[in-house]
C-alpha cells in the first residue's frame, strides 16, 4: 500500500506545485525507502522543474528497485532527451518498448528522437507503429507527414495531413501543410482550403 504522503504528493503534482509534491515524495520515501513509484514520481516532479540530474538519479533508483518499471525507463528517456542526450534517450525508450510493446506514446517518443538525430528511416518506422497502435494520433500523423514530405512522397504526406485535419480542424499547422502538400501534387483544392481556413485557430499550431 502506498503511503498517504505519496497520494498527497500526486495531488500537488497534478496542481503543478512540484515543490510541495517533492516534499511529500521525500516523506513517502522516508516511510518506505523501497517504494519505487515514489522515486519515479519524484523524478517526474524534478523533471518538471528542469532539475534533470536529480530526476535521472530518482529514475535510476526506481529502476534498481524494479527493473521492469516501464514508467521509470520512459520518463528517464524523456529526461535524457530534454538534456540533449538523444542516444541515451533512445536506449531507455528501447527498454520501455520491450516492457510494453503496445504503448504508442513510447514509439512516438522514440520516433521523434530518431528524427532529431536525422535518422528518418527509423523515425518513420516508429511513427508507422504509433499509428498502427493509435490511428487517431494526430501528432504522429503530422510527424510522419513531415518526413514523407521531405522524402518527396507528397501524396502519402497529404493523406496523413488530411486525416490529421479531420481529427483537429482548428490546428493551423496541419491545415497549412496539407494545402502546401496538395499543391506539390498538382491537386486543386481551393474550395477545401477555404472551408478549412474558416475553421482555423490561428493561435494553435503556427509555431510548430
Amino acid at each position: 500500500m502506498q503511503p498517504p504522503s505519496s497520494i498527497v504528493a500526486w495531488l500537488y503534482r497534478a496542481k503543478g506545485d512540484n515543490n510541495r509534491a517533492i516534499q511529500d515524495y521525500d516523506q513517502a520515501i522516508r516511510l518506505n525507502p523501497n517504494y519505487g513509484v515514489a522515486f519515479s514520481s519524484r523524478g517526474v516532479a524534478y523533471g518538471a522543474k528542469r532539475d534533470y540530474d536529480r530526476a535521472i538519479q530518482d529514475f535510476d533508483h526506481a529502476i534498481q528497485l524494479d527493473p521492469n518499471d516501464f514508467d521509470a525507463f520512459f520518463n528517464r528517456g524523456v529526461t535524457y532527451r530534454a538534456k540533449g542526450d538523444n542516444d541515451r534517450a533512445i536506449q531507455d525508450y528501447d527498454q520501455a518498448i520491450r516492457l510494453n510493446p503496445n504503448n504508442a506514446t513510447a514509439f512516438l517518443a522514440r520516433g521523434t528522437t530518431y528524427s532529431l538525430n536525422g535518422d528518418s528511416d527509423r523515425a518513420l518506422q516508429d511513427y508507422d507503429q504509433t499509428i498502427r497502435l493509435n490511428p487517431n494520433n494526430a501528432i504522429a500523423l503530422n510527424a510522419r507527414a513531415r518526413i514523407r514530405f521531405d522524402l518527396g512522397q507528397f501524396a502519402l504526406a497529404a493523406t496523413d495531413l488530411a486525416q490529421s485535419v479531420a481529427l483537429n480542424p482548428s490546428y493551423a499547422y496541419s491545415v497549412l501543410r496539407l494545402h502546401l502538400t496538395r499543391g506539390r501534387t498538382g491537386t486543386s483544392d481551393a474550395d477545401e482550403l477555404s472551408r478549412n481556413v474558416a475553421k482555423l485557430d490561428l493561435a494553435n499550431g503556427l509555431d510548430q
